[in-house]
């Protein structure tokens, strides 16, 4: 059976809970979703209790109808193969602190150079820049009240939710034939 987003290929690079289940989604409506992982840890998911035999159920979860592959995006053939693969895909999510994948070399004004057409959703707990960009989205960046950090919260929660939507709307866009950036479809 022919599913709604099937022949698209995405590049799971989330070991995070918002990049995992937005990957999730998409490879149960039939997207070829890679979850790409850390040879040196990986899923933290993995070890989360309550296990099934050695794995966290949450990983299992998380990550239903997804391939997987373990990378390690600092070494040159790791990093080589990764771009070899990006090349070939439709998009790619990635939850890691702002800057770190530019660092490697695999930021988007370097995976475009491969891939024009390549999709590119960042995910962070804090935006991308600013004063708090590097703080981990796991727990507030400095004490607030409560009334503060709700507030708070969701302007941060409706920041992440934004780009998770744009990046679904160039998707869905794209597969409907609608032309991206300088005439792409």
């Amino acid at each position: 059976m022919t599913q709604a987003l099937d022949g698209i290929r995405v590049l799971d690079l989330a070991p995070l809970l918002p990049g995992s289940l937005c990957t999730q989604m998409l490879a149960d409506l039939g997207v070829e979703v890679i979850k790409i992982e850390s040879p040196h840890g990986g899923d933290n998911f993995r070890s989360t209790p309550p296990l099934v035999r050695t794995t966290g159920s949450f990983f299992h979860i998380m990550n239903r109808n997804k391939k997987g592959m373990k990378l390690d995006l600092k070494h040159p053939r790791g990093r080589d193969l990764f771009i070899r693969i990006a090349s070939k895909s439709d998009m790619i999510i990635e939850n890691f602190r702002p800057g770190m994948m530019r660092q490697m070399g695999l930021g988007y004004d370097d995976l475009k150079k491969v891939n024009g057409g390549l999709i590119y959703c960042s995910l962070t707990g804090f935006g991308q820049d600013g004063p708090y960009s590097q703080s981990p989205a796991g727990s507030p960046p400095r004490p607030f009240s409560a009334s503060t950090r709700w507030r708070s919260s969701g302007r941060w929660a409706s920041a992440k939710m934004s780009s998770v939507v744009s990046s679904h709307r160039e998707l869905f866009k794209r597969l409907a034939g609608i032309p991206g950036p300088k005439g792409r479809r």
